[in-house]
């Protein structure tokens, strides 16, 4: 990631083009994925 980001700021469309995320979104839309990814069925 450092030989990407090289501590410069993205913006998420091209963070998204060049690797550095995978999906957009906000806190809420991270809990859902990790949720999702570990099959957890309750995350309130």
């Amino acid at each position: 990631m450092e030989t990407i980001a090289q501590g410069r700021v993205w913006t998420g469309l091209k963070a998204k083009e060049v690797g550095l995320i995978d999906a957009y979104g906000g806190l809420n839309a991270a809990i859902a994925a990790a949720a999702k990814k570990r099959n957890w069925t309750n995350t309130k």
